[in-house]
């Protein structure tokens, strides 16, 4: 049945309705033209775009009759429709409108709402509309996901109390203010992402979450204040904000996920993380002005990479009873100059403070065991630090390259320092090793170039690889009794030294233990030692006082342990009797071969001090009798006219 309609003097409008429906089932709009007005008798639109389909083009605006009786209207009703105008004050009868309803209605620019609406649907009032302004009812509840993408906004208010779907006003290019009258439970995801002229939010009440990219990527955002408390803080919720400088809220931030603030490069301050809080990897990574940061609360965990390239951060205070630091979040914080940290159990992870240049000042104050990994790598303007007293491992490279360090006081239960943990601390004076330390590990001193005293516990067992080496203001070393090895290079380049006196207890140095230390007159080795590696004293050129211990033992000297490739030694050769009047009551081995010549005056003065007394006949020595004065390998004659002229 077909009935017409008197809209205007100008404009006619042709329904059809639904058959039997009783002119209250709209199922078609034909042949209409300029406003429409709906008749306060229908009920129902219905046929979703097909409503209509035939008046795309032609119509300017909807309205509804006083009185309406409209409870339904079908979703996408009004697709694509070029109206300007969608007047529904009247439909008090009207509780919900229908995802897409208005969807690509481009031209329209204003939308008025009945009074007792509860729910706006997906996609409403998107993409790409005109919509400039609205105003929501008291009724309203829910805004479903994407209604009002795209829309023209320049500023909207909405009221507290209302579930707010994903991307509800995103890719909104015009939108530049945000009210929020009263408390939200949760912004969620996308809900303004992309809303590039995005300036300013201001939400009166609590704000319980801000999900997942819920302000992603609005690249004009400035302010956002929040006169609430706020929970949660969802990933990539501010992620590229780059023109974001403050963030404010009252309190009860609990979480804040990773990448939150990612690359926001003009944040200068986020106020109020307090309670329980966890802030999550990359939360703040690259916030270039960031400029102070406060944390206060019960247990505070900071996720990897939170802070780090935070250029100008200043600035932290951490209080809490259980306090997380994770791996790099403070790395290359080169403005940081201050760093204050209190709490119960504290834990800070791999790379925390690497390379923050500034950093002078650390206070740490709680129970913290372990400094990992160069949590202080070329901190190089931190001049002293004192640790707390639970402390007991330090990590490898911690230290390294704070070229500026000038002091450091111990936990008396430091137990472990870890491979090159001063590494060119090259301010490093004077250092106290505590009594728990049984290890110097690998390059643990290495360029510490105004090294001048080490004190070194007495249960210490063993110098590593490298771990003074080139420690040029060391002058002498008083070695504790305890000491049993002396690793490859651990002492090499260390220029100033003059005197060694070897510990008792000392069995093994290896190979360029000591090599080119190019003041070195004077060693005397205890009666323990078992081996003298390859190149142990090379290039000392003023070495020329070698002192062995009556009460020697089985020596093996490897290659080169006094010149410069001259000396080379390899097989063994037993001592006999006719020797241990020159050595005690037990047998010297000696490592060598390929002999080809001797120039170098300290290897002779070696020699001169280790040969025996007499030679045998060179072929008797093919024999291997225990009796035997020498065995050896190669070159057998030219090592026996060496002895015989060394002694005759």
């Amino acid at each position: 049945m077909l009935i017409c309609f008197l809209l205007s003097q100008r404009n006619i409008s042709k329904f059809q309705y639904r058959p039997g429906s009783n002119d209250e089932v709209i199922v078609n709009c034909i042949g209409s033209e300029g406003d429409v007005v709906i008749p306060k008798t229908v009920k129902e639109i219905a046929d979703g775009p097909w409503s209509f389909f035939e008046c795309i083009g032609t119509i300017t605006s909807i309205t509804f009759q006083d009185d309406s009786e409209i409870i339904s209207i079908d979703s996408n009703s009004f697709y694509s429709l070029e109206i300007e105008l969608a007047n529904l004050s009247n439909c008090n009868k009207l509780a919900f409108l229908n995802s897409s309803l208005f969807y690509n209605c481009i031209n329209l620019k204003t939308v008025i709402l009945p009074n007792n609406i509860s729910s706006i649907g997906n996609s409403c009032f998107g993409v790409d509309s005109s919509l400039q302004s609205i105003s929501f009812p008291e009724s309203l509840v829910e805004i479903k996901e994407y209604a009002f993408s795209g829309c023209g906004f320049t500023s909207i208010t909405i009221p507290g109390k209302i579930r707010i779907g994903n991307g509800v006003y995103s890719n909104c290019k015009s939108l530049i203010n945000i009210t929020i009258l009263g408390n939200i439970s949760y912004i969620s995801k996308t809900f303004f992402s992309r809303c590039d002229s995005l300036t300013n939010i201001i939400i009166f009440g609590n704000v319980n979450v801000i999900e997942e990219d819920g302000f992603s990527n609005s690249k004009l955002l400035t302010n956002v204040t929040i006169l609430g408390n706020v929970s949660y803080i969802g990933q990539q919720a501010f992620y590229n904000c780059k023109s974001l400088t403050n963030v404010r809220f009252k309190g009860g931030l609990k979480y804040i996920g990773y990448d939150a603030f990612f690359n926001c490069t003009n944040l200068t301050s986020i106020s109020n993380i307090d309670c329980s809080t966890t802030i999550s990897d990359s939360a703040f990574y690259a916030c270039i002005n960031l400029e102070s940061i406060s944390i206060t609360g019960d247990n505070i965990s900071i996720g990897s990479q939170s802070f780090e390239s935070c250029t100008i951060l200043s600035n932290i205070t951490i209080i809490g009873d259980n306090i997380s630091i994770g791996e790099a979040a403070f790395r290359s914080c080169t403005n940081l100059s201050s760093v204050t940290i209190t709490g119960g159990n504290i834990s800070i992870g791999l790379y925390a403070f690497y390379q923050c240049a500034n950093l002078i000042s650390f206070e740490i104050q709680g129970n913290l065991t372990l400094l990992p990994e160069a949590t202080f790598y070329k901190c190089e303007k931190l001049v002293s630090i004192v640790l707390p007293e639970s402390l007991k491992f330090i990590g490898t490279s911690v230290f390294a390259c704070c070229t500026n360090l000038q002091n450091i006081i111990f936990p008396r239960n430091l137990t472990y320092l870890g491979r090159y943990t001063f590494l060119s601390c090259k301010s490093l004076k004077s250092i106290i090793l505590p009594e728990s330390v049984t290890v110097i590990g690998s390059g643990l001193f290495q360029y510490c170039t105004n090294l001048a005293t080490i004190i070194m516990p007495d249960g210490l067992k063993s110098i590593e690889y490298s771990a003074f080496s080139e420690c040029t203001g060391l002058t002498s070393i008083p070695f504790p009794g305890s000491l049993t090895s002396i690793e490859h290079k651990a002492f090499r380049k260390c220029t100033g030294l003059t005197t060694i006196s070897f510990p008792g207890s000392l069995a093994s140095i290896e190979h360029e233990a000591f090599s080119e230390c190019a003041s070195l007159t004077t060693i005397s080795f205890p009666g323990n030692i078992t081996t003298i590696g390859e190149s142990a004293f090379s290039s000392c050129p003023k070495l020329k006082i070698i002192t062995f211990q009556s009460n020697t033992n089985t020596i093996s000297f490897y290659s080169n342990p006094f010149s410069d490739n001259i000396l080379n030694f390899s097989i063994q050769t037993v001592l006999t009797n006719s020797s241990k009047d020159f050595f005690g009551e037990k047998s010297v081995y000696v490592h060598y071969k390929n002999i080809t010549e001797l120039t170098d005056q300290t290897t002779i003065d070696v020699l001169q001090y280790i040969a025996i007394e007499h030679i045998i006949n060179p072929l008797d020595a093919l024999t291997e009798n225990v009796n035997d004065p020498i065995v050896y390998e190669s070159d057998y004659s030219f090592l026996s006219i060496l002895l015989i002229g060394l002694y005759s």
